[in-house]
């Protein structure tokens, strides 16, 4: 008997969890996929988009256990299969003169400093010229998440199954004994599941209301708003070869080299009802002037950056979720609360969900 599986979600989680799916789906059985950009704009597609660990080790606490897993799965997977859209580069985290990023507290926490007399390209005009040095993958959203569109296509196609991607927005779910979970969207389409699978970010508390039950994932969840500053095409001031992020004081200073692009972020602001899109101009002109005049990076004038904002879900405790939103037998599952980390909790959540689902 045909079983049919629908995943919601327009994000880098819905992709990492069909790439890993796919693979295990057994042939001449159905995948759809149901994404609506225009009516809940996915927040992969508006984020800076860095990946680092900073230094973050096991056995501190569960969230860290997590944060380094993911980060171990997402860079395998940027090394073996070297997606388009990611780049490695270096993140200069820059000491602060007191307080839990001081010379002490990092001295404490990783043992040492490195001296940092060059932020990225820039002479560091800060004192101490102390911080850390990591690793870090930076992403272009747009044209990872199309990379990975066709690749989820393709391994579908090759392995013989029913796959599916719809462009609407889900406004009902219903279960009914006899044909399983009824989905209908905006466009009145319905789509019958064998089990649910929700990566709705952000927009995941609106989906409870259509739910059989009330989920503690989707009622104790907070929506979080990011804004954040692009200044597009500033090759004469940033001639480097290299993507790079400084972080200071809380703020990221980024450089996208493949495109030129300077990016400020991010604020966090609460956005419970998750309706709230308007960016946070105060707080993005005082990063702005942090990166001016204390870090002494050539920015262009404040008025030309473009201001995008990001919802995001965050979870109980900021721990993120995957698994059975209700009983079991309920057949609906989520991929939540990834909060910050999306680009790398997405592969420890897909591994996971996967080994329950099939």
């Amino acid at each position: 008997m045909t079983k049919v599986w629908v995943i919601i979600g327009g994000g880098i989680s819905t992709y990492v969890f069909l790439d890993s799916f796919l693979e295990k789906v057994p042939k001449g059985h159905r995948v759809v996929h149901i994404k609506g950009q225009d009516m809940a704009p996915s927040c992969s597609l508006n984020s800076t988009a860095v990946c680092c660990l900073q230094g973050t080790q096991k056995g501190v606490s569960p969230l860290g256990d997590l944060l380094v897993e993911s980060y171990t799965l997402a860079s395998s997977f940027f090394e073996k299969e070297h997606p388009e859209g990611v780049v490695k580069g270096k993140q200069y985290n820059q000491c602060e003169p007191d307080g839990k990023n001081s010379v002490i507290e990092y001295e404490r926490r990783f043992k040492s400093v490195d001296d940092l007399k060059a932020l990225g390209p820039f002479k560091n005009p800060l004192t101490p010229q102390k911080g850390k040095v990591w690793d870090a993958y930076f992403i272009d959203p747009a044209v990872y998440l199309k990379w990975f569109s066709k690749r989820v296509k393709k391994k579908a196609k090759d392995r013989g199954i029913n796959y599916l991607e719809f462009y609407d927005f889900v406004t009902d779910i219903t279960y009914d004994p006899d044909e399983g979970i009824i989905l209908e969207t905006h466009s009145e389409a319905f789509f019958k599941a064998d089990q649910l699978i929700l990566a709705t970010g952000a927009y995941s508390k609106l989906m409870k209301g259509f739910l059989p039950g009330q989920y503690e994932q989707l009622e104790k969840a907070k929506v979080v708003s990011g804004s954040y500053l692009v200044f597009e095409n500033t090759g004469s001031d940033f001639k480097y070869e290299e993507s790079f992020c400084i972080a200071y004081k809380g703020h990221n200073f980024i450089y996208q080299h493949w495109n030129k692009c300077f990016l400020i972020g991010g604020t966090t602001d609460s956005n419970d009802e998750g309706a709230l899109k308007a960016p946070q101009v105060v707080k993005l002109k005082e990063m702005y002037d942090v990166g001016k005049t204390e870090l002494k990076l050539p920015l262009p004038p404040f008025e030309k950056g473009k201001r995008h904002v990001g919802l995001r879900q965050k979870g109980i405790k900021r721990m993120p979720f995957w698994g059975p939103l209700g009983k079991e037998k309920d057949n609906i599952y989520g991929i939540l609360s990834l909060y910050k980390n999306g680009y790398t909790f997405s592969f420890k959540a897909a591994r996971d969900l996967c080994s329950k689902l099939l």
